[in-house]
């Protein structure tokens, strides 16, 4: 696989992965409810549930930029992105209204079959990452394409999650 397609996929899920683990930081009490919320268990263990995905968020995100470590975290990326889109998937069919929770409360953005496509995409990424890197020599050119199109692709991954968040609010909005 192409050094550049691997460092732009690298970066792109760290940076979601390390703003998924700081949330789950700095908002504790959203993410111990919105936990509680999918999965009925006592609050000790809801609490428990959240530093964990925390700490496998976060250190995934860091060891995502580390070529060496890289496979382990791509794997690890993987399962938490399949464990999300399952539950995803059990609050549709269950018919919660909840927050996703990807974003934080701010982002307004509920359980979705769209966020399921988003991430089917992210899954894919998480899985290149997983292929050997070519031995193709890069240069300063390519520093600065993995920097670009890094950056392009988190804003379309953000401008994504806020078309979602905008039409909710406004089929909200219509139903007034």
């Amino acid at each position: 696989m192409d050094p550049v397609l691997l460092w732009t996929a690298a970066i792109v899920l760290s940076g979601l992965f390390l703003n998924a683990g700081w949330h789950k930081l700095v908002l504790p009490g959203y993410y111990r409810d919105l936990i509680a919320g999918h999965v009925r268990m006592p609050a000790a263990f809801t609490e428990f549930v959240r530093i964990v995905l925390l700490i496998t968020e976060i250190s995934t995100g860091l060891l995502l930029l580390l070529p060496a470590t890289r496979p382990l975290a791509a794997w690890s990326a993987l399962g938490l992105l399949l464990l999300y889109s399952l539950l995803i998937t059990v609050g549709l069919i269950r018919g919660l209204d909840l927050d996703c929770g990807c974003s934080g409360p701010r982002a307004g953005l509920k359980l979705s079959p769209w966020l399921l496509l988003r991430n089917m995409g992210l899954i894919l990424v998480a899985w290149m990452l997983t292929l050997p890197a070519s031995n193709r020599f890069t240069g300063i050119e390519d520093c600065l394409i993995v920097i670009f199109a890094s950056s392009t692709l988190g804003l379309i991954y953000l401008s994504y999650e806020h078309l979602l968040a905008n039409s909710e609010k406004l089929t909200l909005l219509r139903h007034r």
